[in-house]
């Protein structure tokens, strides 16, 4: 099980995996915020699953992890995601794709955690889509930036009828200057 410990937070026992470029991270991993700026692979490693899937990525320790007073911000919301054809080339990582250029339902926005301070984490979870699926209240979101502040996932999970995750994962990423205990 990825634990993520935050009751706002669902919870899977299968681990997402997640690739920014060639670079496949382990959970709660620290990356450099350099190899993070723009939105990554997805994927399970062996999955025959069929179906559609949304990842939706999230930081609860805004603005501090010591001090997470806007609960969680939204990073990355994509939907309409599938398995890829060609599943049956790949070893350990079988890739997630749009099947057609799908615009984000909200577009990645890069771990920016305030310098000083301890890194946050970037929880990354995938939920199977239903079918006929739309967001509710997503612009509201998207509107503004700062509305990203204060996102609840599993308010949002439950609200657009997403079911438990089918899989999640998380890294840290923070001022590079700061050691992790």
């Amino acid at each position: 099980m990825v634990t993520i410990v935050s009751a706002q937070i669902p919870e899977s026992d299968t681990v997402l995996q997640v690739q920014y470029g060639s670079v496949t991270f382990k959970t709660g991993e620290k990356l450099r915020l350099s190899d993070i700026t723009s939105a990554p692979s997805i994927g399970l490693s062996a999955p025959a699953l069929t179906g559609t899937y949304i990842v939706i990525m999230i930081d609860p320790d805004a603005p501090d992890p010591t001090l997470p007073i806007f609960t969680q911000v939204l990073h990355w919301v994509q939907q309409d995601l599938i398995f890829s054809p060609m599943a049956g080339k790949y070893n350990t990582f079988v890739p997630l794709i749009t099947p057609s250029p799908a615009p984000a339902a909200a577009p990645y926005l890069p771990p920016m955690p305030p310098p000083l301070l301890a890194p946050h984490r970037y929880i990354q979870t995938l939920f199977r889509q239903p079918a006929e699926f739309s967001i509710n209240d997503l612009d509201l979101y998207l509107a503004d930036s700062i509305l990203r502040f204060g996102f609840n996932l599993s308010r949002f999970a439950q609200e657009n009828m997403l079911g438990e995750p089918i899989a999640s994962n998380f890294f840290l990423a923070g001022d590079e200057t700061i050691q992790i205990r």
